[in-house]
């Protein structure tokens, strides 16, 4: 299915991701059948995964990559780079080398891995922690600057907390489909049986790059090897254990070292947790029921509350309406010139409440263009069109900045890990009809899940097996009420599947990433039981910190002092933060962080 990507990639990408502002999927949103007072329909539970075959025995760790010594040089130089805030100079970066594929370690082929790390600032420090945003895919190195901007001081004092750029992306050996991964923006509300071929077409078309481009082969990135990845790491920084804050699909990820690992797991924290005791095929068709009830219930809603601001609508299904109506008259010539691209910016902000006033704007300025482009009134149309273009919405953005990656690293990596670590049922007939089952009752996203090009995957690749939790350490799962791209009914499957795991429930809340995001009941929880081993008790709650309000929050700010405010400002979301922060100083980090090409 289609989703939102940051703005490292192109507009477009193939894929329904776990990781806020990187994802949404093709929106669609008919007007039919969508009443916002109604109750969002049930998913039924994930469908029994069939018995895999019992978990391999890991091959050693040859010698050459045990005794490899890790160097450690500072990511941004104060003199070329002056101004940045105080731990931004501290953050070290390195890189290791492990091999390409860990069935056969002794194999020629490596790769390189980039890791950042932030010392604790009181030495020496208590333990190391490990931290991953999700995707899967999402480059990670600037993730513990984003816990020093949240001032996560309890974290930061008694911890070295490292940041990783998992295999395939970003700073480490990227894996590629072979270019920016894009497709025809068709609109699968249009159920015409040609439109629907030609999108299932160009998934295939997608699949068939991917296992074709030249470089580090796609079935090399999984997460089986990036949990040996992960364990090659903490061997060389002398870890006895690790402890873990996996955001989104970095709970996957987490799962699957923490039941690998056991013995040298510490205190993990799955943050949005997916559904890691399914398939992906599984977990992501929760997807449209999520997104639907975050539209619903909250977005819509927020949006009618505040008719005085927007003009949208005094009821949600006023706004629909309005949206709607906006959608269908979308020309050539207007700012946002695609449906498929403002389901797209639509739903990317469902991601974020802090996203709800740029939506909601988004929408007055694209009706303010439309109506003074039907008068003639070019003055008031070039004012809309300027603030659209200032909208600092995912879905909108150009590409930025200087890369030395593979243009499709991340879109790549995605595919990698969801298509290889899990088998994919059915074929054509079955994506139609799922599709056409999960439109009618989620219309935001259901129609567009027949975009999948996991469908038509042929890489050979072993399938993961679902964690045992048998051994396990305990887990602290912290999720929100209605979180869109990993609901709830996921997360409680995965408490109920982990031995031990307890979950801190956040209520009135749909943030997807919720740790160093401005919820200080939720910072303590985190921090109580990394730094000091105590969970919640069972059934303990926090409240959410609510929908933004228009009048106090303040309008869209310049894109120049948004820019100035992501490396100086608290963020109030982890993954929006994690986002700001890379765009400022990925291009520094990464120059640093190994010898790229181009650098």
């Amino acid at each position: 299915m289609t989703t939102v990507r940051d703005s490292s990639s192109r507009r477009v990408s193939i894929l329904r991701r776990l990781v806020c502002c990187g994802a949404a999927a093709a929106a669609v949103v008919p007007a039919v059948a969508l009443s916002p007072v109604s109750p969002v329909a049930q998913v039924s539970p994930a469908a029994a995964i069939a018995a895999p075959a019992a978990r391999q025995e890991l091959a050693p760790v040859p010698a050459r990559f045990v005794e490899q010594q890790m160097v450690w040089l500072s990511c941004l130089d104060q003199r070329l780079y002056p101004g940045l805030p105080r731990d931004f100079y501290r953050l070290q970066c390195g890189s290791f080398v492990a091999p390409a594929d860990w069935s056969d370690p002794d194999a020629d082929e490596t790769v390189t891995i980039a890791v950042s790390r932030l010392p604790s600032s009181v030495r020496p420090a208590q333990g190391v922690t490990f931290t991953n945003p999700g995707g899967p895919g999402e480059p990670g190195l600037e993730l513990p600057l984003v816990f020093s901007q949240a001032r996560r001081t309890a974290l930061l004092r008694s911890q070295d907390v490292y940041g990783i750029d998992v295999r395939g992306t970003g700073a480490s050996t990227n894996v590629t489909c072979g270019g920016p991964t894009l497709q025809p923006l068709l609109d699968p509300r249009d159920r015409r049986p040609a439109n629907l071929a030609l999108i299932m077409d160009s998934a295939d078309l997608v699949a068939r790059f991917c296992e074709g481009a030249p470089g580090l082969s796609i079935a090399r990135v999984t997460t089986a090897n990036t949990v040996r990845d992960l364990d090659l790491l903490r061997r060389l920084v002398r870890a006895p254990k690790v402890n873990w804050i996996g955001y989104s699909a970095g709970t996957w990820l987490g799962a699957q070292y923490a039941d690998t690992f056991p013995g040298t797991a510490g205190r993990f924290v799955f943050d949005s947790a997916s559904d890691v005791t399914a398939t992906w095929q599984d977990a992501f068709e929760l997807q449209p029921m999520g997104f639907e009830r975050r539209l619903r219930r909250d977005f819509m809603r927020w949006v009618a509350r505040h008719d005085n601001v927007f003009g949208l609508g005094r009821t949600p299904g006023a706004v629909l309406a309005r949206y709607e109506s906006i959608r269908g008259r979308l020309t050539p010539q207007a700012p946002v010139d695609n449906a498929i691209m403002l389901d797209l910016a639509l739903a990317g902000a469902m991601y974020a409440s802090e996203s709800f006033i740029d939506a909601a704007m988004l929408l007055v300025d694209l009706e303010t263009f439309l109506d003074a482009q039907r008068s003639g009134d070019v003055v008031t149309a070039a004012a809309a069109r300027a603030r659209i273009s200032a909208r600092p919405l995912p879905a909108l953005r150009a590409p930025s900045g200087r890369r030395p990656m593979a243009t499709d690293a991340s879109d790549a990596a995605f595919l990698a890990i969801t298509c290889n670590d899990t088998a994919w049922s059915g074929g054509r007939s079955r994506l139609v009809a799922r599709s056409e089952d999960q439109g009618d009752r989620f219309p935001l996203l259901g129609p567009g899940t027949l975009n999948e090009p996991c469908a038509f995957w042929r890489v050979a690749t072993p399938h993961l097996v679902p964690p045992s939790g048998a051994g396990m350490p305990p887990v602290l799962v912290v999720q929100s009420a209605h979180d869109p791209a990993t609901p709830l009914e996921g997360a409680r499957r995965t408490v109920a599947a982990l031995p031990g795991a307890r979950m801190l429930m956040v209520t009135g809340e749909g943030d997807h990433g919720l740790y160093a995001g401005g919820n200080a009941c939720v910072d303590a929880a985190v921090e109580r039981w990394i730094t000091a081993g105590r969970l919640p008790a069972p059934g303990t709650t926090c409240r959410g910190k609510g929908l933004p309000d228009p009048l106090t929050a303040g309008l869209p700010v310049r894109p120049s002092a948004a820019r100035a405010a992501a490396l100086t400002a608290p963020p109030r979301n982890p993954l929006t933060g994690l986002e700001r922060v890379r765009d400022a100083v990925r291009d520094r980090l990464t120059c640093r962080s190994r010898a790229a090409e181009g650098c």
